[in-house]
């Protein structure tokens, strides 16, 4: 699979390694094909041979399943021949000379397969671990939708502290699905790595980005969150800790390099490539995050001119500042780019940078990456990926 989306190889559908033929006839008026067949097979009218089908079609310079269709319409439609297959195999072809981008992109699919192997794993770990009844778990994995069994799993008939195994548990699935899960019934992690190992656990094994506020309602097992325990093995992982704590955690995580948050405006939480690998040993020593601060900043002076100095960020504020004509049509020419870059990839145009971002360069006009980094919104993914193009268009070389 990986050979095949790196564009090293070419699958053709299966075909039998070996065709046996009873040749009847010496031409097909009208299919000069024919001739070249009995030629490169070597066979003459009244022959019976079981052929090559590889070596027949690499010389024909067709595949092997077209090698068969071709002889299959001759004995059907003209009564040249008779044919009889043998055993279908897998048919490859080596794709010679190789694609030019091959080099850069196979070690980039082979991160997507560790990528998704992790994912698995992580899947399987939050399965076994889990305290959700494991047929409901089950049934979310395959997009349905199942009470807890109650009676039947592991998880639902082994009891838990001053509770029956299916007593005030049972009652909690049935009474309070929906609500948050009480604070006494979920334990809080023994330490500050198992409770980073559950929020990065639980991103591993999310059905779909979320932002930072969605993360912490499913950790918490809120009522409001978008998911609950029926399609999330993690929901309520975290409800020992207060929501508080799971966000300054959170924070601690993207400040640490585990977690990265996304340039969009749903701000959207990812795993980064540390994020991924971390496990048990790698947060041994992790400590506690230390409380939120927030600082206030001073408003953004709002000014014009070729091009504004860099200091605080404008953001928002850049809607507000009049373009000059040639900053006007810089930021023209950042939107056709966008757009251009947008149908190309598949993806919304904001995806790439929203128009305060794109306005904010036209005004800022960075002469490098490192400048262009320091505008809201452009973060080094997105500057490593978009930077040169966006840099060429402020210097007129687009």
């Amino acid at each position: 699979g990986i050979l095949d989306r790196a564009g090293l190889i070419e699958r053709h559908p299966d075909a039998p390694r070996t065709i046996e033929v009873a040749i009847r006839r010496d031409d097909i008026p009208g299919d000069e094909r024919w001739g070249r067949f009995l030629a490169v097979a070597g066979l003459e009218p009244g022959d019976r041979a079981q052929i090559d089908a590889v070596a027949v079609a690499n010389a024909l310079d067709i595949s092997p399943a077209e090698l068969e269709g071709q002889l299959l319409g001759w004995g059907e439609e003209a009564g040249a021949l008779t044919v009889s297959v043998g055993r279908r195999e897998l048919c490859l072809r080596l794709v010679m000379p190789p694609p030019p981008d091959a080099a850069d992109a196979l070690p980039r699919l082979l991160d997507d397969l560790r990528r998704e192997n992790e994912a698995r794993v992580a899947r399987m770990i939050a399965y076994a671990t889990g305290q959700k009844c494991r047929h409901a778990t089950l049934a979310a994995h395959l997009g349905e939708r199942l009470a807890a069994c109650e009676t039947a799993c592991d998880v639902c008939t082994t009891p838990r502290t001053g509770e029956r195994a299916n007593g005030r548990a049972g009652e909690r699935t049935k009474a309070g699905r929906g609500a948050d899960a009480p604070r006494s019934t979920v334990p809080a992690p023994s330490s500050d790595a198992e409770a980073a190992l559950i929020v990065l656990n639980c991103l591993r094994v999310m059905p779909f980005p979320v932002g930072k506020t969605g993360a912490i309602r499913i950790l918490a097992g809120s009522i409001t969150a978008s998911i609950k325990e029926d399609r999330m093995p993690l929901f309520g992982a975290l409800g020992g800790l207060s929501q508080g704590k799971i966000d300054a955690l959170i924070e601690r995580l993207i400040a640490d390099g585990f977690l990265e948050r996304g340039d969009t405006e749903y701000r959207l939480l990812s795993l980064t490539r540390t994020g991924w690998e971390a496990d048990q040993a790698t947060l041994a020593r992790y400590t506690a995050p230390p409380a939120l601060t927030r600082t206030t900043t001073g408003s953004a002076k709002l000014t014009t001119g070729t091009a504004l100095p860099l200091g605080e960020a404008l953001g928002a504020a850049a809607d507000e500042v009049a373009l000059d004509a040639h900053q006007e049509r810089i930021y023209e020419q950042l939107k056709h780019w966008r757009a251009a870059q947008a149908r190309e990839r598949a993806i919304p145009p904001y995806i790439i940078a929203q128009d305060r971002q794109l306005r904010e360069v036209a005004l800022r006009q960075p002469g490098d990456t490192e400048t262009l980094l320091k505008i809201k919104g452009f973060g080094l993914s997105k500057v490593e990926t978009y930077g040169e193009e966006i840099l060429a268009i402020v210097a007129g070389e687009a």
